[in-house]
């Protein structure tokens, strides 16, 4: 397992995400596109905690219709997309709110439920 002990040696820095994060995510899913959705959302709510933005709740949120997340990840189509987080969120391992201040907007907002992975 080359790429383990590589990864392994990678530093986590204060509010960022590491690639050492990014394995254990794939190792305990065993599904990297699984692991990479999850890891962007616990990447851009760490983000936005460091930042003191999108705090609801008791939690910080982050956004994306997607649409934007088609385009982030344009490997994946909105289908599969959409698929990867509700099994994300049915596993309780995010969590789905809406904190628009527009009625009509209907992005969804994101938050990492904190399981260790």
């Amino acid at each position: 397992m080359a790429v383990k002990s590589v990864l392994s040696k990678k530093r986590k820095h204060k509010g960022v995400v590491s690639l050492q994060s990014n394995e254990a995510a794939l190792l305990h899913f065993g599904d990297a596109n699984i692991a990479i959705i999850y890891q962007n959302i616990k990447y851009w709510c760490s983000q936005n905690e460091v930042n003191g933005r999108h705090f609801h709740d008791g939690r910080y949120w982050t956004y994306n219709s997607i649409e934007a997340f088609t385009i982030q990840f344009p490997f994946w189509t909105a289908a599969k997309i959409r698929g990867l987080l509700a099994k994300l969120e049915k596993e309780g391992w995010i969590k789905t709110g809406e904190y628009n201040t527009l009625p009509a907007d209907r992005t969804k907002w994101y938050t990492d439920l904190n399981k260790k992975a």
